[in-house]
């Protein structure tokens, strides 16, 4: 915990997280516009800011709402991120990460559907479609089929695990064998058997300094691949399919064993890239920690692994996770996209691998400085015009999420040309940090609706909670509230559930009963 010092007294002292958000200016979303009474509504009184800039994502998503046509073949509505004239598979995944809460309102898992719709009969799925006419975005040549991450197993799986709701294995799990074992067939570095290959477009992560990767062995995209092994298995388990489960188990550890064996730097406690050559590119990135959410370390490795995500001086700083350590020579203050910005995605990912280690108080501090960020630049009355390209100078007064962040400053990252900030009016950007993690970590609230139960890492003073939650078939409202010593939990819900406590060093199982219940605790 050492490592955390650092940045928790920048907490307390830094202008972002000192100001008051009371006095910040926020307009709250016309209720003609939505009915707010079919949404979820967070409450956290010290924080009226960050639960109005919950609305505004609501709003962002409402009014990027795609539809699909007769010349694209895509689903009637989705969630779209609006990049140009394309459906991007990135997107697709991360929109489904925090639209799988508004589900009741809108269909989360349809982004998904359009890339499924278009799958080949060999099982390839590009990572781009043209909304014109459903095809595919990028010349297919050979050697770059433009795969992006393999992500769909995954949030397959985090939607089953949240709602509960199985009823989509049956009819995806197919389509998912077929794309994990065309990726497999034609993805696998000629260097490293077992191990995966892309390119810096593909990767998403375009300007990460890593050309010299070329055909070597990929770390991020590795993991994923791994990841994908696991969630198909773990669906194939659900529905009792075990000739499909043994066969994506093998497959995860054979990724597992050649990541430990290919990737690993004992002297650096890293995971890196493999180039060409065979020696690792010793550059620590971002996408080295999909190696926590696939579980692809030994468990030897996982304390020297960590100590880089805990480093002041190297991925926790002020504004916590650049995707580029801050202790690289190509590391940028102002955040250059994908060389050195925050995002909201590779956070998220970074938070739910955190959860997975039970580094709950990490994971509630970071999302909290990163909500902060978003939150402060949302609102903010001086962002420099002269920083935004040309085409995006809308006079607006810029109250907008942006793709990325500056890990050192309160302002949004720079785009591909650092002149200049990224893309305003980013949805995913939005609606993972006021959403997801708002729910998950800055609330804390875990929820299985696979097994009917809730935990709630609790680290909050203030009143705080959520009302009109969807969860595993119901609809419930969890409330904390201090009266002196004692922890109130106000539940309203229309079947029982089983919720578990854990404050401080403190677990406290409850056995909730449908109806309106309001319980003492002594703290």
């Amino acid at each position: 915990m050492k490592a955390l010092i650092v940045p928790l007294l920048l907490l307390l002292v830094h202008p972002l997280f000192s100001q008051n958000d009371s006095l910040r200016p926020y307009n709250s979303v016309k209720a003609k516009e939505l009915d707010l009474k079919k949404f979820p509504r967070p409450i956290l009184t010290d924080h009226p800011a960050w639960v109005n800039l919950y609305y505004r994502a609501l709003q962002t998503v409402y009014d990027r709402m795609g539809s699909g046509t007769p010349q694209n073949g895509f689903a009637k509505h989705y969630i779209d991120e609006g990049r140009d004239q394309v459906i991007d598979q990135w997107d697709a995944c991360f929109s489904a990460c925090f639209g799988m809460y508004l589900s009741s309102w809108l269909p989360a898992m349809s982004a998904l559907d359009n890339f499924y719709k278009k799958q080949q009969k060999e099982g390839f799925i590009q990572g781009q479609y043209r909304k014109s006419d459903g095809c595919c975005a990028i010349p297919i040549k050979k050697g770059e089929p433009f795969i992006e991450p393999p992500l769909f197993a995954w949030v397959e799986w985090r939607y089953y695990l949240i709602t509960g709701d199985k009823s989509r294995f049956q009819r995806v799990l197919p389509i998912l064998t077929r794309y994990y074992d065309w990726v497999e067939a034609n993805c696998q570095s000629p260097k490293e058997s077992k191990l995966y290959t892309t390119s810096l477009k593909a990767s998403v992560m375009e300007n990460l300094p890593r050309k010299e990767v070329g055909k070597g062995a990929w770390i991020d995209f590795s993991a994923q691949q791994a990841l994908a092994a696991q969630m198909v298995a773990n669906m194939a388990d659900v529905l009792g399919d075990k000739k499909t489960s043994d066969k994506y188990w093998a497959k995860y550890q054979g990724i597992f064993d050649a990541i430990n064996k290919n990737c690993w730097d004992k002297d650096e406690q890293f995971f890196y890239d493999k180039k060409e050559d065979g020696s690792l590119l010793k550059t620590k990135h971002i996408g080295a920690f999909w190696t926590i959410l696939a579980e692809c370390y030994s468990s030897d490795k996982l304390p020297g692994f960590l100590s880089n995500l805990k480093n002041p001086y190297s991925f926790y700083r002020v504004h916590p996770f650049p995707t580029l350590a801050a202790t690289e020579k190509q590391f940028s203050p102002s955040g250059h996209y994908w060389s050195s910005g925050v995002w909201s995605e590779t956070n998220f990912m970074v938070l739910l691998s955190l959860g997975k280690l039970g580094e709950y108080d990490m994971a509630y501090q970071a999302a909290s400085a990163h909500l902060a960020v978003v939150s402060d630049v949302f609102y903010s009355n001086a962002i420099p015009e002269k920083r935004i390209a040309p085409a995006q100078r809308l006079g607006d007064s810029y109250h907008t999420s942006w793709e990325c962040y500056s890990a050192e400053k309160n302002e949004p990252g720079r785009g591909i040309d650092s002149s200049f900030f990224c893309k305003q009016n980013a949805v995913n950007s939005l609606g993972l940090a006021a959403v997801a993690m708002m729910i998950e970590n800055v609330i804390g609230l875990d929820l299985q609706g696979c097994t009917n139960s809730i935990n709630w890492h609790i680290y909050r003073t203030d009143r705080h909670g959520i009302q009109g939650l969807n969860f595993a078939g119901q609809t419930i409202s969890l409330v904390c509230n201090y009266v002196g010593r004692d922890m109130i939990i106000d539940t309203n819900s229309e079947k029982p559930y089983d919720l578990v406590i854990y404050y401080k060093d403190k677990k406290i199982p409850l056995k909730i009963q449908a109806g309106k219940y309001s319980t003492k605790l002594k703290m």
